[in-house]
């Protein structure tokens, strides 16, 4: 069975590797920003629903922050949700 930390990386560069077909492939034409947002917030809302992600998500295009969001749980314990904000005490 794969640990969460094997799962979550998997996720993440699953995350990446779309982001980036989708903004270089030059024989594509690239979605519209709002496409974009409703297609990452599908995708990790079905994560999380799946318990296969819980954390931050940042995407951005052409330095433009497209979605800044948390998903799922910071301390599923307490029913704590993810924020896309940096917690205190860390640096950014």
């Amino acid at each position: 069975m794969e640990s969460a930390k094997v799962i979550t990386l998997r996720c993440w560069l699953m995350v990446v590797i779309c982001v980036f077909l989708t903004t270089t492939c030059p024989a594509q034409t690239s979605p519209s920003d709002k496409e974009v947002v409703a297609g990452t917030d599908a995708y990790m809302n079905a994560l999380v629903r799946l318990e296969r992600f819980s954390g931050s998500v940042l995407v951005a295009r052409k330095g433009q922050v497209l979605v800044s969001k948390g998903y799922g749980f910071a301390n599923l314990e307490q029913d704590v949700p993810n924020t896309n904000e940096v917690p205190s005490g860390l640096s950014q």
